[in-house]
């Protein structure tokens, strides 16, 4: 008992010590992605190292999953409240959000970091407007296909090069009785891939940013071709018949199991890979379909942006700051499965980050994916016909109602 006693000023001692120490100055609201367990990773690596360089600064993380995102960030805007900062994609779906007067401009942490110098052109242009910065991009990632190599070798077949030899892998694979094609599209964005992959494949860059830009009708015998090329795949039968009843991720277990041949996708998904699989998965680039064209690769980008009404402007600074650092943007792609678009970055050695890094460098040029470029008006309707023409293989209704979504938003003719 007189041992218990002896401990009671010393306890009462450190009691009062700590209620002398100075409180957090500050709490900084951060709103990002958190549907997985790397990204719970991913926001305690991130408040950990923050934390030693202003730890008079709290970070609050509020995540959302990726389904209900873009809905949340924009409902917090027009209300004026939620996060200080936010977790949101590069080009035209931060311009849009820049012109409506809720990003705060950030041109000051631009010029005190020389970020100018550390991002290539082709990044920094996706976060500026009119000569001003007004978000720090975190991540840029491409997309490809991710395929079962256990299963290829089993069957003889190899990774393809050409459109010719992807379709006649398909028809391989068809033909043993395995689905050539996974793929998950209730929601609809992920669709978009194949339109713009074919599109560059077939034209190349300037084409589809003028088709992008709404300056080429969706009636144009070129875009028309696109259809044509992806109706193929429909018509023979080579996308997962049950792929509009499930998320982009649901069908990655019959990639893994062997029961699917290929997915095309972010390479977002090289970190949710299982352990028991990642030796199996192996990636390739999507195939080439005019001989001597141009090779773009699909290579999102992912930022950080302050709101403009939060009254935390100061420690939003300090954390977009941080977040221009190789060391945060390390630790930040490290879970996220992307990389820093930081020049000199370097990525976590392995079999994917090293495909991933192949592609984004010898790439002869990277855009932007398709909702990320149209304006949202266009895009989530636009998306929601491509889902039908999944369906349906109808490429006459499909561009007819492609061209009239074009003529209404854009107003261009």
């Amino acid at each position: 008992m007189r041992a218990i006693y002896g401990l009671y000023p010393f306890c009462l001692t450190v009691f009062l010590a700590m209620l002398a120490l100075p409180s957090k100055a500050e709490t900084l609201t951060v709103g990002w992605l958190n549907d997985n367990v790397n990204e719970r990773y991913l926001i305690s690596d991130i408040e950990q190292e923050f934390a030693k360089i202003a730890p008079d600064i709290t970070l609050n993380a509020v995540g959302v999953h990726t389904d209900k995102y873009k809905q949340q960030v924009l409902k917090w805007l027009k209300t004026g409240e939620g996060p200080d900062v936010l977790y949101w994609y590069g080009d035209e779906r931060l311009l849009d959000l820049v012109r409506g007067g809720w990003v705060s401009d950030i041109s000051d942490v631009w010029q005190a970091q020389r970020l100018t110098d550390a991002f290539r052109v082709s990044v920094s242009s996706q976060v500026s407007l009119n000569g001003r910065f007004y978000a720090i991009p975190v991540s840029h990632y491409p997309w490809s296909f991710f395929y079962n190599a256990e299963l290829f070798d089993s069957l003889g077949l190899a990774a393809p090069n050409t459109w010719d030899e992807f379709l006649h892998l398909c028809q391989a694979l068809k033909e043993k009785g395995i689905t050539p094609i996974a793929i998950g599209y209730d929601a609809p964005w992920v669709l978009t891939s194949w339109f713009e992959f074919i599109s560059l494949r077939l034209y190349g860059e300037s084409f589809h940013h003028e088709l992008l830009s709404g300056r080429v009708s969706y009636k144009d015998e070129r875009v028309v071709q696109v259809f044509l090329l992806w109706k193929v795949l429909i018509d023979k039968g080579y996308f997962m018949d049950t792929g509009e009843n499930m998320d982009w991720y649901d069908p990655m277990p019959y990639l893994y199991r062997g029961l699917a041949g290929v997915t095309l996708i972010g390479h977002f998904l090289s970190s949710r890979i299982p352990e028991s699989a990642e030796s199996k998965i192996r990636i390739f680039s999507f195939p080439e379909l005019s001989p001597g064209q141009e090779t773009i690769e699909l290579a999102p980008l992912d930022v950080f942006f302050i709101r403009a009404s939060s009254s935390k402007q100061k420690a939003a600074r300090q954390f977009l700051s941080f977040m221009a650092t190789h060391k945060a943007q390390s630790r930040f792609n490290l879970h996220a499965g992307g990389f820093s678009p930081l020049a000199g970055s370097e990525h976590f050695p392995n079999y994917f980050n090293d495909m991933g890094a192949k592609q984004l460098n010898t790439a002869e040029s990277t855009s932007p994916y398709f909702d990320r470029v149209v304006p949202h008006e266009f895009a989530e309707p636009a998306m929601t016909l491509l889902r039908d023409f999944m369906k349906s293989a109808d490429v006459g209704s499909t561009t007819e109602a492609l061209e009239a979504l074009r003529l209404e938003v854009y107003q261009l003719d």
